[in-house]
């Protein structure tokens, strides 16, 4: 997984008041698998190896009117964590794609 593009979902949750842009990606075992299909794909992969891989949901939100700057900021937070984990955790030095839900 390690230096390839880092796919996110980006989504505006309301509430009342509340505005919360979120960012999230997920993975199955060492694979980026965000949208339902490749998730699925990569768990039968998976299974006809016979293995039963972990994932892992990122989420990283933030309660601002402006969803364009929580947006950057966090990215700004993606590439921070990017810097500071150890590159065999998945993501170092990946690119980010965001697709909005």
């Amino acid at each position: 997984m390690s230096g390839q593009a880092l796919s996110v979902r980006r989504l505006v949750a309301r509430q009342d008041a509340p505005i919360e842009p979120v960012t999230y990606w997920m993975t199955v075992g060492d694979l980026l698998a965000l949208p339902w299909l490749s998730r699925k794909i990569a768990q039968i992969r998976y299974g006809l190896q016979g293995q039963i891989p972990d994932g892992m949901l990122v989420r990283i939100s933030s309660l601002d009117h402006d969803s364009e700057r929580a947006f950057a900021l966090q990215a700004g937070f993606v590439e921070d964590l990017q810097q500071s984990i150890p590159c065999q955790l998945g993501f170092a030095k990946s690119e980010i794609h965001a697709g909005i839900d």
